[in-house]
């Protein structure tokens, strides 16, 4: 198994603080975007996701100044720090597995408004060659 890369000297502990904080905020906006779902608020939480997407690609990208630790010393917040990402995928997951629900369930709505509208057609055309010249309704039926 590969050993996790360590940051050592002032570059490799600014940057350390830059991804914690960049791990603080995706929380954060997962935290939001899921809240937002809640809501049904789909424009935020579109816009939630781009911030998301974007805050993902900066904190992937390793620094090329930062270096392995030579002893392999952990920070010592950094088991704060795999707890976070932990509970923040947990909470990613919960948002696909509802979105994923809620597709099913569009789906289905989907299929049974598509399965009216011919039905609807077939009516109108019917009506229509009746010799009614404005379509009517039947209620007798």
């Amino acid at each position: 198994m590969k050993a996790r890369p360590k940051y050592l000297g002032p570059a490799g502990s600014e940057l350390a603080k830059q991804r914690l904080s960049g791990y603080l905020r995706h929380a954060s906006l997962v935290a939001e975007q899921e809240e937002a779902l809640d809501r049904g608020d789909q424009a935020r939480f579109e816009a939630l996701a781009l911030e998301i997407g974007a805050i993902q690609d900066e904190i992937g990208l390793p620094d090329q100044n930062a270096r392995p630790h030579p002893d392999g010393a952990r920070p010592e917040d950094e088991s704060d720090t795999v707890d976070l990402l932990r509970a923040t995928l947990a909470r990613s997951e919960r948002i696909h597995a509802r979105l994923m629900s809620m597709k099913r369930t569009q789906a289905e709505s989907i299929r049974k408004v598509s399965q009216r509208g011919p039905k609807a057609r077939r009516y109108l055309v019917e009506t229509a060659r009746s010799g009614d010249a404005v379509a009517k309704l039947d209620v007798r039926s």
